[in-house]
């Protein structure tokens, strides 16, 4: 009995640690030919710092580019990740895990379509299902043809179904949509120099080694970006692919932790077969006398030895049912202990050769050793005290047991050291009670209802909205130093007032965010910045090197106005926050994300403040015009006239252009709005008389002024340094590439 549970025990806990160990190094298996796919990887080297990063995130172009350069890429393809995406069949609501992707997604990946032409995802509108996310949406009725919505306002048609993706993935979906709707539908930016969150695979052709596209494509980053820019700023670009199978198995984390469960699984099993082969060993002295008389009757060493074996055999068999019955019974809470859906994903064809191999080592263990010490006792010793001689094979394995028993003490204690140590480490808030949800899918009217209905509830005691969540953050923003020199590269995430208290956030210095332009940073920031007499009242410059933070102020003989941001401001509050004037558009009137642009005007009688709720992009300048006593202030699609000796808001002219609005310019006959995508012309009347497109988006990372005009021509720089000049009628007069 105690042998049996004792190889239950070992061999149920060895079974689960090895196969997850099979299934970490199962990863990514899955596609199709999978040694020919590989990852385009990005490395942006600091020559000021030494600093490295690697990153499959990357600009959206890349893949394509590698694919038409180099003729050893048969596919290449783009791909992005769209979280929080909601689907709708009729009034049925699903989630599934969203990727974004052009034509060739799929015959890059190796992913097999088993419905459907997998050419269609170049089309806009398009959405490819899984097996069982089409099961789950349309049970058993034909899924081709049918249309689904996208946050119940955009409509996708399903073009096919592909072959379910497993958890050993690193890259898991339940559906794919057309590439082009991340510009139609979200209006993603997909150029080179801006936007680096897409993912690029290609495949090779049979036969190519990655070294070959590797040791080439450094010749290939010049023709689309200026390189020798990028090293001067320190801001080196290289590129390179790794094997998607390595993806994952390759990691740092995934190795150690392969290591650990494969040594403390060796050791478990280990532990088991020294008790099986201990307890064997024990009972010599009372086998010894039925191994005589066997031999006595005929019975020959190898009789012996092959009786053993079976009766090894049959023990092991047992144990094995055992462990069988107790891992059904126990499934569920085994599966969560090891970090997978169900107990099948973990005990499958592709993970159970692992724990079967070595199940199979240590039976070999346990029964050749008590075998071959019972078959070759002497028919002559059997019945004499001389068998106690083999007591000192008892002392052996004791100290074998022991000194296993010890091992395996010792590395769970470093485990779970690491564990606590895991668990119990400051993370700079506190996690606890906290529920994450996203709301991409939401405007903003929408979203003010969502958390407006979740402060009501009881159990609810905090809300907090955030641009991502707290691991996360857009990155790659560069930080300017006073001279306008790049230092380094950080993470930004943006959030409402409510945000710090929610996650308890302590501050070691300064107060609580209150207006537009003020910044919290963290410990290494400061570090990195160089500070060492505190960052309070510190000033951080934004990538075209404006000042962050400053208020804009215009003056005239009439008037002097200052507009700044009031991020303490409430709509919805009668005492927070009292001004003479406060106008609101109809669509801010039930939504808390707004921003209060506050006009303050100085008249030789009087003065006052304003509020002029609406959108803003307030780090130019040149957001606002004074004309005598007319204030035009910008808010990105609109332009709101106010007067500021009669203190109201004269006239709302909306805008129809391209992108965000940045600044406006007066200029004679007019006025010139300057915009990402667009450069614009508005008559006196603000009536459109002629816009302007470049071939990137109107932004810089290292100009000081992307935009300006001067001697009557407008000068602006894109993301790729382009420069293009123009004049007051909207001709290109000049352009620098």
């Amino acid at each position: 009995m105690i042998k049996v549970l004792s190889l239950t025990l070992g061999l149920g806990v060895g079974l689960i640690l090895f196969a997850r160990v099979a299934f970490e190094l199962s990863f990514d298996t899955f596609f199709d030919q999978v040694e020919d796919l590989y990852s385009v990887h990005v490395r942006y080297n600091d020559d000021k710092t030494g600093e490295e990063d690697g990153s499959r995130i990357l600009f959206a172009p890349i893949p394509e580019a590698l694919r038409q350069e180099f003729p050893e890429i048969q596919y290449a393809t783009v791909c992005r990740r769209r979280y929080g995406a909601v689907l709708y069949h009729g009034e049925d609501r699903f989630k599934p895990r969203l990727m974004m992707a052009d034509s060739l997604f799929f015959r890059t990946m190796g992913i097999k379509v088993l419905r459907g032409d997998d050419r269609l995802l170049g089309i806009e509108d398009q959405v490819f299902l899984s097996e069982k996310m089409a099961e789950r949406i349309f049970g058993k009725e034909d899924p081709i043809g049918k249309q689904l919505l996208y946050g119940k306002n955009y409509p996708y048609t399903v073009a096919g179904i592909f072959r379910d993706i497993p958890e050993n993935s690193h890259l898991r979906f339940d559906a794919v949509a057309s590439f082009i709707n991340m510009k139609t539908q979200f209006g993603a930016y997909a150029g080179w120099g801006a936007d680096d969150s897409y993912l690029g695979y290609i495949r090779l052709k049979p036969g190519v080694f990655p070294e070959q596209i590797n040791q080439k494509i450094p010749a290939l980053l010049p023709k689309y970006i200026d390189v020798e820019r990028e090293r001067k700023q320190g801001f080196d670009m290289e590129l390179y692919i790794k094997p998607v199978s390595e993806i994952y198995t390759q990691s740092t984390e995934v190795k150690r932790m392969v290591v650990i469960m494969s040594v403390l699984a060796f050791a478990l099993l280990f532990v088991a077969a020294m008790n099986y082969i201990l307890n064997s060993v024990s009972s010599l002295p009372i086998r010894a006398r039925s191994v005589g008389v066997h031999k006595c009757n005929g019975a020959s060493s190898k009789d012996i030895f092959n009786m053993f074996l079976f009766e090894t055999a049959a023990l092991f068999v047992v144990a094995l049912v055992c462990m069988a019955l107790l891992l059904f019974a126990f499934r569920e809470y085994v599966a969560d202990m090891a970090a997978v859906p169900t107990l099948g994903t973990l005990l499958n064809a592709q993970t159970i050769w692992l724990p079967a191999i070595m199940i199979l080592a240590i039976f070999i263990l346990s029964a050749l050793l008590p075998a071959r010490l019972f078959s070759v006792i002497p028919v002559t010793q059997v019945f004499r005290v001389s068998t106690l001689g083999k007591q000192g094979w008892k002392r052996s394995l004791l100290f074998i047991q022991f000194g296993g028993i010890a091992f395996v003490i010792t590395l769970l204690v470093i485990v779970l050291l690491q564990y606590d140590r895991l668990m119990n480490n400051d993370l700079g808030y506190d996690p606890e009670n906290i529920v994450y949800a996203s709301l991409n899918n939401m405007d903003d009217q929408k979203t003010a209802k969502f958390t407006a209905e979740f402060k009501k509830l009881p159990y609810v005691t905090a809300t907090g909205l955030s641009s991502m969540d707290i691991l996360s953050g857009y990155g790659g923003f560069p930080i300017l130093d006073n001279e306008k020199n790049w230092l380094f590269t950080a993470r930004q995430v943006n959030y409402n007032a409510d945000y710090l208290s929610l996650m308890k956030i302590p501050l070691l210095e300064g107060q609580p965010l209150k207006g537009d332009g003020d910044i919290l940073v963290n410990e290494s920031f400061v570090s990195k910045r160089g500070w060492t007499d505190g960052a309070i009242g510190k000033y951080i410059y934004d990538d075209e090197g404006n000042l962050k933070g400053k208020i804009v102020k215009l003056a005239n003989d009439i008037c002097t106005v200052e507009i700044s941001i009031d991020e303490d401001f409430d709509l919805h509050s009668d005492d927070k926050c009292i001004y003479d004037l406060i106008y609101v558009p109809d669509e801010y009137k039930e939504t808390e994300l707004y921003k209060a642009v506050v006009v303050s005007v100085v008249l030789p009688e009087q003065k006052y403040n304003a509020v002029m709720v609406g959108s803003i992009y307030f780090e130019d300048a040149n957001c606002a015009v004074l004309e005598k006593q007319k204030l035009l202030i910008l808010q990105d699609d609109r332009i709101i006239r106010f007067d500021v000796v009669e203190k109201r808001v004269e006239q709302i002219v909306e805008l129809d252009t391209l992108g965000n609005n940045f600044a406006i310019y007066r200029v004679p006959k007019g006025y010139i709005i300057y915009g990402e995508i667009e450069i614009t012309m508005l008559d006196d009347s603000f009536h459109r008389k002629w816009a302007f497109s470049g071939k990137d988006v109107f932004v810089s990372l290292t100009r000081e002024k992307s935009f300006e005009i001067k001697n009557g021509i407008i000068y602006v720089y894109d993301f790729e340094d382009r420069l293009y000049q123009l004049n007051f009628d909207g001709k290109e007069i000049n352009r620098l590439a």
